[in-house]
């Protein structure tokens, strides 16, 4: 679920334009008189994967051979900054390892986890979730996560047809997206969940309904559905520009939204936000509480936080961010307040109660806490479908 962020107010290494180096101490002491702040959410950003697909705009890090430790270090760097500058983080209460693809790290990925976290932190855990690739894992991998304290794995099956699979450039074939939700059952996870992808071109897919019912038969507890984005600078985004497919229209795109919420609700699946389903007893905490408001750190290149109120973001590109702790500088886009804040950066939520004409316009409804909804009117408003539903996903898994 993901912001776009920009590259506004990034510094790079060399310095600001004119050749004059400015730099931020990289860690600061809080102020006497500061405000400590409990951060109970945490979001770890691991940047790399095998490849990219050419519909991605993460900031991502393609690379056959990513190297665990040296992302250890830097996001182990990152949290202790934000410790001196007045976060309490002594006892988390969720944490989610998204990318990228962590799975990649197989068998490695949880003991650099508990590098840049700590021991102490990961006992106190009440849920950690890690976002897996299907030709990643298998019953073996799964349980040795399993074993060391991941209590929810999220695969990306996006679809369990070939053509489509191939045609998004994934890694893995149908038989392997099942036999990924399988593998998550017998490795003994009682919750787990998986993507789906809709608003396909309709000569790629013609919808994503024998892939619901697929990821439903398989028993996935939990299901994540994402609307296909063209996003600038993508290779999926120049094909359609050179004409080489037609996207799928905003009505048909809004029109399978609405099947798919259908069937998921008949089949047992409740809603708790535009774009996740949950059967009962398998809502996970993190996205929930961080979409009610609670204060979340992201750590890692590209990763957004909330805290005390304010959204920032990490520096996207992962040597830009690497460079920033390296040089003793802040690896947030605007920067950080000395002490009692964190200051600056984008996604700066309005002020609680206010409501742009522009967006009721559109169908959305403010909720409690300033959060926004959908309404019917929204999702079949070809104006307004492409702004939902998976746009507003990254905020939903706070962090990326």
């Amino acid at each position: 679920m993901r912001a776009a962020a920009t590259g506004a107010g990034v510094r790079t290494p060399g310095g600001t334009p004119g050749g004059a180096r400015s730099r931020r101490p990289l860690l600061r002491e809080p102020r006497k008189n500061s405000t400590v702040t409990a951060v109970r959410h945490l979001y770890l950003h691991m940047p790399f994967c095998r490849r990219r697909c050419p519909y991605c705009d993460y900031p991502v890090v393609a690379t056959p051979s990513p190297d665990p430790s040296r992302w250890a270090r830097a996001l182990a760097a990152e949290l202790r900054l934000q410790a001196a500058v007045g976060l309490d983080l002594s006892r988390p209460d969720t944490l989610l390892v998204g990318g990228g693809t962590p799975s990649c790290l197989g068998a490695g990925l949880t003991g650099a986890v508990e590098a840049i976290v700590g021991a102490g932190r990961l006992s106190r855990l009440s849920e950690w979730t890690v976002e897996a690739n299907p030709e990643d894992i298998d019953e073996w991998l799964l349980e040795q996560w399993r074993r060391a304290g991941v209590t929810r794995v999220h695969i990306g099956v996006q679809s369990l047809r070939a053509g489509v699979l191939e045609w998004l450039g994934r890694g893995h074939a149908p038989a392997a997206g099942l036999a990924a939700m399988v593998a998550a059952r017998r490795a003994g996870f009682w919750s787990w969940g998986v993507d789906v992808l809709f608003g396909l071109p309709p000569e790629i897919d013609p919808g994503p309904m024998a892939t619901l019912e697929g990821v439903i038969d398989a028993g996935a507890p939990h299901v994540s559905l994402h609307e296909l984005a063209l996003e600038p600078g993508t290779p999926l985004f120049t094909a359609c520009r050179e004409g080489r497919f037609v996207p799928a229209d905003a009505d048909l795109v809004a029109d399978q939204y609405l099947a798919c919420h259908e069937v998921l609700e008949d089949a047992g699946y409740k809603p708790y936000e535009m774009t996740s389903f949950a059967r009962p007893s398998h809502r996970p905490v993190h996205i929930p509480a961080t979409l009610g408001g609670a204060p979340w750190l992201g750590l890692g290149p590209g990763a957004h936080s909330r805290i005390r109120g304010r959204a920032v973001r990490n520096l996207r590109e992962w040597q830009g961010y690497l460079g920033a702790l390296q040089g003793g500088e802040d690896s947030c886009v605007g920067g950080r307040g000395s002490g009692s804040a964190v200051a600056g950066g984008v996604l700066v939520p309005a002020p609680a109660g206010r409501r742009d004409p522009a967006v009721g316009a559109r169908g959305w409804r403010t909720r409690a806490g300033g959060r926004l909804d959908r309404t019917r009117t929204c999702a079949r408003r070809s104006d307004a479908a492409s702004a939902c539903p998976g746009r507003l996903a990254p905020l939903g898994r706070a962090g990326e």
